[in-house]
């Protein structure tokens, strides 16, 4: 009898010692990804296996085990959520998030990353002075207007970013005494991958014909893949009162392509539309307007 207690007490065990394995809930751990950005804009993604004060070895997703010289690192982070497509493949940020085609946004240009921007109509030259300020200079080929732009950029939370600044412009040698100033202010929602921003400022219009009106602008960019991005920007300036020129839109929809680290071409179409009442001396309202298409050409560049 006792040798039949005893065997049903170790099947009663034994029974119990596999339920409480099976129903085992610790979490174990995978090993996090890491994101390792070199000084020419290379991105290395994988599991770090080692790090001493010479190089990194990182087992990367796509090439295998990579020894990296410490000198040759600018970044190192931990691989966020969203930054893998559904593949599985890298994504990453937007190397030139500050600017859709003309407005910019609430991000900063961080200190280091300073670019160049070539525009079928001029070319563009942006410094990140610290990691919340830049400048810069814009202007045409011909050198006229030549403008000056300054912008200081915090973060309310970490979804929300908020860009104060200004461009002072003048038209050179064609009229000295004419020239811009545009105030602005803008809120960004999103991250480096995928944000909206809203842009509201005032352009004032100094020397001959000198006035000024209200200025609005809402840009978009989303990363479709680890070289394309979808951008969309626009500016709106409504008409004032006794104002001749009228309502004036301007939409840029367009792809920015990443060709490689550091450079990125971009395309659109962009279109200008105006749209002014005239009402004589009568009480009828009649409207003119009008939409002129051109094509919208970027190239960035990292220095």
């Amino acid at each position: 009898m006792n040798r039949i207690l005893t065997l049903l007490m170790a099947a009663m065990l034994f029974s119990f010692q596999n339920f409480t394995l099976a129903q085992d809930t610790t979490d174990y751990a995978l090993p996090k990804k890491h994101v390792i950005i070199k000084n020419d804009g290379t991105q290395y993604v994988g599991v770090i296996l080692s790090n001493d004060d010479r190089e990194i070895l990182i087992e990367t997703t796509t090439i295998g085990k990579v020894y990296i010289p410490k000198h040759e690192i600018k970044e190192i982070r931990e691989l966020k959520e969203g930054e893998l497509d559904g593949s599985g493949r890298y994504i990453g940020n937007e190397e030139f998030d500050t600017r859709y085609f003309l407005t910019t946004n609430g991000f900063p240009i961080k200190k280091g990353d300073s670019y160049m921007l070539w525009n079928l109509y001029g070319p563009d030259f942006q410094f990140g002075l610290s990691d919340h300020f830049s400048m810069g200079v814009m202007t045409t080929w011909i050198a006229s207007p030549i403008g000056v732009t300054a912008k200081y950029s915090g973060k309310l939370s970490d979804k929300v970013s908020v860009g104060v600044g200004g461009i002072f412009g003048t038209t050179s040698y064609i009229d000295p005494g004419a020239g811009l100033a545009l105030p602005f202010v803008a809120l960004t929602v999103g991250d480096s991958r995928t944000n909206v921003n809203i842009s509201a400022g005032y352009g004032a219009v100094f020397g001959n014909g000198a006035g000024g009106r209200a200025v609005f602008s809402l840009g978009f960019m989303a990363r479709a893949s680890s070289k394309v991005s979808i951008v969309f920007d626009s500016i709106f300036a409504p008409e004032l009162e006794d104002d001749d020129v009228g309502n004036l839109t301007f939409l840029f929809p367009g792809i920015r392509w990443n060709t490689s680290p550091g450079k990125a071409f971009q395309f659109g179409f962009g279109a200008f539309s105006y749209s002014e009442s005239n009402s004589g001396d009568s009480d009828d309202v009649s409207w003119d307007s009008g939409v002129v298409p051109f094509p919208m050409l970027s190239w960035f560049r990292k220095f």
